[in-house]
């Protein structure tokens, strides 16, 4: 008995060994040039990430162990070198310089069981010189893409497919007339305050519901009481809030009144589809899960979320089905921006 226990625990460690993450240096290689005119011969990246650590993960092997992806000379000199290439073959440029602003650039490989994998990027790219800057283009999207044979080659190229598109796209772009112009400085201000006119970012959440999106930025309930109740559910509690009745009664169902949000002093708690599910605050922004359609596990194909092209639902309707997805929350439009794959 003893030797099958040392056995097992020995298995145990082998495995522990195997499923350990290790670290591979990344680059995006590029899988096309822009032949014909740029309007911008300079190219220059600012990295603005909250994890400047890595850019994700891969899988690879017959164990599918876990690659951190990391950028040991930068993560905006790798950036500058593909989109340098990409551009460089133009046969005519012009005099301004592309400023390329990332807020998020991630990868996962098979983060679901499946062969499929995702890329979500988030970045401002401005055209301008002599540090006058005017924006061009805004990017929050999040992508999928399955491949039963390698999704690991699939996820790289996807994520250089789309920087690819996105250069293309601004190599003939004319800014409109009366956009704002700006330095560097001022991105850099402006993103460090964006959250600044939104007191619930900024102070200490006031435990209450809050019915509407504006209750919830300038973190004023429209009511301080409510009922909780705690329910077991395997290994799980979950809660159920209602409003507050008369004396210790309960009133009407909270998950079903409409309301926005609520705190119960201790956590956050979000309306979705699937009635008031838990929200985190972290990282100066606040997340939470939402249900939305996929592609399958098992689809050779890509699909979007996100600006600059909408979610392709049409032509990828038959081959979509239920996911659940982390949502970043914007809080210009109280809805969230998709940014990772849970389910």
């Amino acid at each position: 008995m003893k030797k099958l226990i040392c056995l097992q625990a020995v298995l145990v460690l082998l495995a522990l060994k195997v499923c350990a993450a290790g670290h591979d240096e990344f680059s995006l290689k590029p899988v096309d040039t822009i032949k014909n005119y740029t309007v911008f011969n300079q190219i220059s990246v600012i990295d603005m990430r909250v994890n400047k650590d890595d850019v994700g993960y891969l899988r690879n092997g017959p164990f599918n162990k876990k690659n951190i992806q990391v950028t040991p000379d930068g993560f905006d000199h790798m950036l500058e070198q593909f989109a340098q290439v990409t551009a460089g073959q133009a046969v005519t440029k012009g005099d301004q310089t592309l400023l390329i602003v990332v807020r998020d650039f991630s990868m996962a490989d098979r983060p679901i069981q499946g062969e499929m994998g995702t890329f979500y990027g988030r970045m401002d790219f401005y055209l301008g010189k002599n540090d006058q800057y005017q924006l061009a283009a805004h990017v929050d999207s999040f992508f999928e893409t399955s491949n039963a044979w390698d999704v690991t080659n699939s996820v790289k190229r996807l994520a250089a497919r789309k920087m690819t598109d996105w250069l293309s796209l601004l190599s003939g772009y004319k800014i409109p007339e009366g956009t704002a112009v700006i330095t560097l400085s001022d991105i850099e201000a402006g993103i460090a305050a964006e959250k600044k006119p939104y007191p619930i970012y900024n102070s200490e959440p006031k435990t209450g519901v809050y019915y509407t999106l504006e209750q919830f930025l300038n973190n004023a309930p429209g009511a301080t009481e409510f009922v909780e109740k705690k329910y077991s559910m395997g290994d799980y509690n979950t809660s159920y809030f209602y409003e507050k009745g008369e004396g210790k009664k309960k009133g009407a169902s909270l998950e079903k009144s409409g309301c926005y949000a609520l705190y119960n002093g201790k956590k956050w708690y979000k309306s979705t589809s699937e009635g008031l599910t838990p929200m985190k605050h972290e990282s100066g922004e606040f997340f939470f899960a939402e249900v939305g359609h996929g592609i399958r596990k098992s689809d050779n194909a890509a699909i979007m979320f996100g600006l600059i092209g909408a979610l392709a639902e049409a032509a990828a309707s038959d081959r979509k089905g239920n996911a659940l997805y982390r949502m970043r929350l914007d809080p210009a439009t109280g809805k969230g921006y998709c940014i990772e794959r849970l389910q």
